[in-house]
């Protein structure tokens, strides 16, 4: 393009304009705004120019329905059903009625795993005059299935075949994987005998598939009995094969399921097939799982040696047997090794190293382990703070595990849970602390969360520890307002709180109260009864409470006779043994 003398055209990614300048043409960052007075001094030719590459008088180009169909179809691939929807308006009515157009979009639904939208979609078939075909009601069935809802999938399939008399085998496969994925191997099963018997065939994929859904359940028996039916029915067993199977060995609880496992990695060798790090991780859990870690260590050194390359989850079963056993550092130094090796610790690793904090109430080491996560770029999921949070509030440190419920409701993504109060609760109880506690129950609550007993058990302790029988009652209320029922845990410790304030009559109304819901008082419970009498100094209560017990068929242990020695005078305690032919107490219980 010419330009006037000293004049360069200025370029920026949406627009163009002219710009004095000493220098011949060339492109500068300028306002896109032309003068006036330089649309008449340029001429028309250089300000049409100036308008075309601004877009002022240049529309824009209209997409071809081809360019259109193509596009909707990469947007079925990537399961992307909002953008082919949107992009389906744009065709003239006439593609509209191709089948393949509308069922590309069908299939975008069912690539995403979005059942309902596909279903809405596949009731605009008969509102615009198409005709569903075969493909349409496979992919309601393939969307079924990604949805992981096999039994609506196997519906649609019933419906393709009733008006087409017909159906594809790939579609049977798609509902043995999703029977598969929903851990229901039995229909997995069925459904692929039902596919064996109209077809005639079946192939290793689903053979795989079947075995597959046993192991993740665990069933190492089911997966080896339809491993070794393959083999019978002439099927080599390929890579995958063998990895299911050694996966669902690997989770059974025989101590002899690594020893199993490497038999099975040696078959696989004589088959001429390398065993893959699944196969091996496989290996090295079964061994933390019977606690034989010296031979998981040794398996995972062997397998670095070999061409495996390992990955995090090759590390975790380890870091976990060390978490278990409270070894923080034990489980430190293996994220460093995971680390040495050019491997990141995963979010699992990092919240096995937090439990092992926890147990060891060690907060300060759980801080430290956290500021490693979020240096590493690890974002915590809700297990790993609850767990953070468990450490902290277990060391006493009940303020930083507040502070880490405040984080997680400011985090996107994040929800606190049930379990994400309850330690705090108990931390708070733990320190006196009852009024905060009360009120974060109630803020569990607003934020939609559904408390269980063990939460309100544990602000019952909390009453407990500050002698506050209103607020015990209040919370006994709130469980039954919830919806929930109070079990011997919350009745005993109603039963506590009234003991430490000696007052024997509310003592007894509690037990009274349970037993007209349908709890049976247990050993606990009488144990509270009998301290609300030593309290009380009623022994006659004492006496009265201890024969309602021995009539109820409660165990009489030394803890109760304990206190009932402590709860009344001796003659009268030996008196009352020989009334209910039982052995004498004695001060020493």
């Amino acid at each position: 393009m010419h330009t006037a003398p000293g004049w360069a055209v200025t370029a920026r990614s949406s627009d163009y304009a002219l710009a004095p300048c000493r220098q011949s043409a060339r492109f500068r960052r300028v306002s896109c705004a032309l003068p006036a007075r330089f649309c008449v001094a340029a001429g028309p030719a250089i300000v049409n120019a100036w308008r075309r590459c601004t877009g002022r008088t240049m529309r824009m180009a209209r997409r071809s329905p081809k360019q259109v169909a193509d596009l909707i179809f990469e947007h079925y691939k990537e399961g992307r059903a909002e953008a082919a929807m949107a992009l389906f308006e744009e065709l003239p009515p006439e593609f509209q009625q191709r089948p393949y157009i509308r069922n590309s979009v069908l299939g975008a639904f069912a690539n995403a795993g979005d059942l309902e939208g596909a279903v809405r979609w596949f009731n605009t078939y008969p509102e615009a005059g198409a005709d569903p075909s075969v493909k349409s009601f496979g992919k309601l069935v393939e969307a079924a299935a990604s949805a992981g809802k096999p039994d609506v999938a196997k519906s649609w399939l019933d419906k393709l075949e009733e008006r087409f008399g017909l159906c594809d085998p790939l579609v049977f496969s798609m509902i043995i994987n999703a029977y598969a994925k929903a851990n229901s191997p039995a229909l997995a099963s069925d459904c692929f005998q039902e596919k064996l018997q109209r077809f005639g065939e079946v192939n290793l994929v689903d053979v795989n598939t079947v075995v597959d859904a046993f192991a993740r359940l665990g069933d190492s028996g089911g997966a080896r009995r339809w491993f070794e039916r393959a083999q019978a029915e002439g099927f080599e067993p390929d890579l995958t094969s063998y990895t299911a199977l050694i996966s669902a060995v690997a989770r059974s609880t025989q101590r002899s399921a690594a020893e199993d496992c490497l038999s099975l990695l040696g078959s696989m060798q004589a088959a001429r097939l390398t065993p893959d790090v699944v196969a091996h991780n496989a290996v090295i859990s079964a061994y933390c799982r019977s606690h034989q870690t010296d031979k998981a260590r040794l398996h995972l050194h062997s397998a670095g040696q070999s061409q495996v390359r390992l990955d995090a989850l090759s590390f975790t079963p380890i870091v976990q047997v060390c978490a278990e056993e409270g070894q923080v550092q034990g489980a430190l130094a293996w994220l460093e090794t995971m680390r040495s090796q050019s491997i990141s610790p995963d979010v699992t690793a990092y919240t096995n190293v937090l439990l092992a904090c926890a147990r060891a109430a060690d907060s300060k080491g759980a801080r430290e382990v956290f500021d490693k996560m979020l240096m590493d770029k690890v974002q915590p999921d809700i297990v790993a703070m609850n767990t953070l949070i468990n450490s902290n509030a277990r060391s006493g440190d009940v303020d930083a595990a507040l502070y880490f419920l405040q984080m997680i409701k400011e985090q996107p993504g994040l929800t606190p849970t049930v379990q994400t109060y309850t330690p705090i609760l108990q931390g708070l109880g733990h320190s006196s602390r009852l009024a905060e506690a009360m009120a974060l129950a109630e803020d569990a609550v607003a934020l939609g969360l559904q408390p269980d007993v063990t939460l309100y058990n544990v602000l019952l302790q909390a009453c407990i520890k500050a002698k506050d029988a209103d607020s015990a009652e209040a919370v006994l209320q709130r469980i039954a307002e919830q919806g929930l029922k109070p079990d011997e845990h919350s009745y005993h410790a109603l039963i506590r709180v009234y003991a430490e304030l000696a007052r024997v009559d509310a003592a007894a109304d509690v037990i009274a109260r349970m037993q007209e819901a349908g709890v049976r008082p247990n050993q606990y419970v009488w144990t509270g009864m009998l301290r609300a009498c030593e309290k009380g100094k009623e022994p006659t209560w004492a006496c009265v409470a201890f024969r309602t017990l021995v009539k109820q068929g409660i165990e009489v242990d030394s803890m109760l006779l304990s206190r009932l020695s402590a709860a009344v005078p001796l003659s009268m305690a030996s008196s009352l043994q020989e009334e209910l032919r039982m052995p004498t107490p004695s001060r020493r219980f």
